[in-house]
C-alpha cells in the first residue's frame, strides 16, 4: 500500500512540473497588446523559439502578477536584454491558431551573469 501512494505521488508531481517549458537565453522580439481579446490580453514574441511555444508566451490581464510581468517584459524589450520565460504548455492561447503558452515567470538576465 505504501509503494503504491509514493508511487502515486511521484506521478503527480512529475506531471505538474512537467506542464512548464523554460525558453533558452533569448531576446523579446516583438509585443502586441489586446484591448478586447480576453479584456486586455498581451502576446509576445522570442528571438528563439522553442519546440514548444513556438509562437511565443501571453500574459492574461486578470493573472494576479500581470502589472509586474508586463513591467519587467517592456523593461527587457526597450533595454534589449536577455531573457529567460518559462511558460505553462497547457494553458494555450485562444487568439492563434500558433502556440502562445500561458506565461509563468520571466528572468531579465544581466550581462555580468554570463
Amino acid at each position: 500500500m505504501r509503494f503504491v501512494l509514493v508511487f502515486t505521488f511521484f506521478l503527480v508531481s512529475f506531471q505538474a512540473s512537467a506542464t512548464f517549458q523554460a525558453s533558452t537565453i533569448t531576446k523579446i522580439k516583438h509585443i502586441e497588446s489586446y484591448s478586447s481579446y480576453g479584456n486586455g490580453d498581451v502576446v509576445f514574441t522570442v528571438t528563439t523559439p522553442q519546440r514548444v511555444c513556438t509562437g511565443g508566451y501571453w500574459l492574461k490581464k486578470d493573472d494576479a502578477g500581470f502589472e509586474a510581468n508586463l513591467s519587467i517584459l517592456l523593461s527587457a524589450y526597450h533595454g534589449s536584454s536577455d531573457v529567460q520565460i518559462r511558460g505553462l504548455v497547457n494553458e494555450l492561447w485562444g487568439g492563434s491558431s500558433k502556440e502562445f503558452c500561458h506565461i509563468h515567470s520571466i528572468k531579465v538576465i544581466s550581462p555580468s551573469s554570463f
